[in-house]
């Protein structure tokens, strides 16, 4: 009668033990998987790190006007994660602007917005991604186009301060001042004076972008304004 109340009294010593066994295992098993992803979030972080870094020298390079150095393409990582996607978008497009054969610069701005279209998808309101997709839209076109106004505009919603991007959106804003909506132009000076501010060497390449455009008494108006007020 005892036994009746024992189950596993009553179990061959053979299943007995393959439980036993099955029982230890699935903490291996489990730290085994948590493992595998630890590593596979390392190795993608890795990569990010590394498309970073390029964008970085890339853009330096740019800055002094070595644009012979990045004349060529990139392939495009089909698995890369929302920063390197947008990373390397910004590092096609870069490469696209200053490509002198349409052909390569047609393929490199559409692995350009392959990439920026995978960084929107996975976070939509990242206003940095939107002012890439800006930046890859006027390289495109020559020009401000509808597509590139309106990632602006949505740039600016997202993110109105950004430091990294400051100069190229305010100049872009500048230049098409006339285009742009009331509150994409009051968005574009708030960022001319926050970075200026920051910055001087931003500050002089600001105002002499506005001077002889519409933008330069609204920059020079509300650049006082922080300065009497702070604000």
């Amino acid at each position: 009668m005892t036994a009746a109340f024992a189950p596993c009294a009553s179990m061959p010593a053979k299943k007995r033990r393959a439980k036993s066994r099955s029982t230890q295992l699935l903490p291996i098993a489990l730290c085994l998987f948590a493992l595998i992803a630890i590593l596979g979030l390392a190795i993608q972080e890795v990569a990010v790190v590394a498309l970073d870094t390029k964008l970085d020298r890339q853009t330096g390079l740019l800055n002094r006007r070595e644009t012979d150095i990045v004349a060529s393409s990139f392939a495009s990582p089909s698995n890369a994660v929302a920063r390197g996607a947008l990373a390397n978008a910004m590092i096609l497009a870069q490469t696209a602007q200053f490509q002198p054969d349409i052909r390569i610069k047609a393929r490199t701005t559409a692995l350009a917005r392959d990439d920026i279209e995978h960084a929107l998808a996975a976070r939509p309101t990242w206003g940095e991604a939107w002012m890439v997709k800006s930046y890859i839209a006027a390289v495109e076109a020559g020009s401000a186009s509808p597509e590139a106004l309106d990632a602006l505009t949505r740039s600016y919603e997202q993110a109105p301060f950004l430091r990294h991007a400051a100069d190229w959106r305010v100049a872009f804003s500048f230049q098409y001042w006339n285009a742009l909506s009331p509150a994409t132009r009051r968005h574009a000076v708030d960022e001319a004076v926050w970075a200026g501010a920051l910055d001087g060497a931003l500050r002089v390449r600001f105002f002499q972008l506005a001077r002889g455009s519409q933008a330069y008494p609204v920059l020079a108006s509300r650049w006082r304004q922080m300065r009497l007020t702070g604000d």
